[in-house]
This record gives structure tokens, C-alpha cells and sequence, in this order.
């Protein structure tokens, strides 16, 4: 057999084991190890990437959760702290006094106390400063306002 027909064999075979891989694996070996051989570790890197990026994603929700949580919480405190200044009003009383404890007693401090008119017709408007729990950050708080009375 000459030498050229020794190559076409070689050839033949090779395409035909190709085509088998291809059909078989959907690619053929050579093509697949040649391919992976540079790219070996990049599916950690971008595995580690993506997990990453959960991550940071998973704390950014927790920090927004904790904070709707705080705004709502805080709501409920200057309401209360409101009315409790309005009823020390209508009973005579100077009202701001009874707003400091009300949010004293709920964890939150009054920033802001502000009473117009008189007995029979007053607004008290009571803005309470309540920091978020949760963050472990200092001095990060939320303020809200409210107001009660008979005018």
C-alpha cells in the first residue's frame, strides 16, 4: 500500500471517530479537551462570582427590610406619643411630658414637640427619633411626625 493511501485511511478514521464523538457527545473529545485545556477553573471563579453576588444581594434586602421595619415601628411610636400628649392636654397638662414617656417607653426618643392653640382647640405635632435596630450602626435612625388633637 503506498504512503498516500495510508493517509486517507488515517484520515477516513480519524473524521470517522470525530463524527462518532460528535453524534455520541455532541462535540468530538479532541475539540472538547482542546477547548477546556485554557479555560481550566474558570467555572470556580464564576461560581465564586455568582455566589458573591447572592450575597450581596441577600444583605441588601435584609438592610432594606430591617429599615421598612424601623419607619413603620417608628410611625406607630410618634402616633402614640401624640395621642398621649393630646390626652395630657385635654386634661390640663403641659403634653410634651407625657410624649417623652410614651416613646421612652417604647425605645424612642421625641426630637421635636410643638403645641398650637389652646385647651379646647389644640394640635400637637410630635416627631420621634427611633434608631434602626439590627444594622449594628450607630446614630443611623429614622425620624416621623405626628400629630393629634381637637383642631
Amino acid at each position: 500500500m503506498s504512503r498516500h493511501g495510508r493517509a486517507r485511511r488515517a484520515v477516513r478514521g480519524g473524521l470517522r471517530r470525530a463524527l462518532r464523538d460528535l453524534l455520541a457527545h455532541g462535540e468530538p473529545r479532541a475539540v472538547a479537551r482542546r477547548a477546556a485545556g485554557g479555560e481550566r477553573g474558570v467555572g470556580t471563579v464564576v461560581t465564586a462570582g455568582v455566589c458573591l453576588a447572592l450575597v450581596a444581594v441577600a444583605a441588601g434586602v435584609v438592610v432594606l427590610v430591617l429599615w421598612l421595619g424601623s419607619i413603620t415601628r417608628a410611625q406607630g411610636i410618634a402616633d402614640l406619643a401624640a395621642l398621649a400628649a393630646a390626652s395630657d392636654i385635654a386634661k390640663g397638662g403641659p403634653g410634651c411630658k407625657a410624649a417623652d414617656l410614651s416613646a421612652e417607653e417604647h425605645g424612642a426618643r421625641v426630637a421635636g414637640c410643638r403645641i398650637e392653640g389652646q385647651r379646647r382647640s389644640f394640635v400637637v405635632e410630635v416627631t420621634v427619633r427611633l434608631d434602626v435596630a439590627g444594622l449594628g450602626v450607630r446614630g443611623l435612625a429614622v425620624e416621623r411626625a405626628a400629630t393629634a388633637g381637637t383642631g
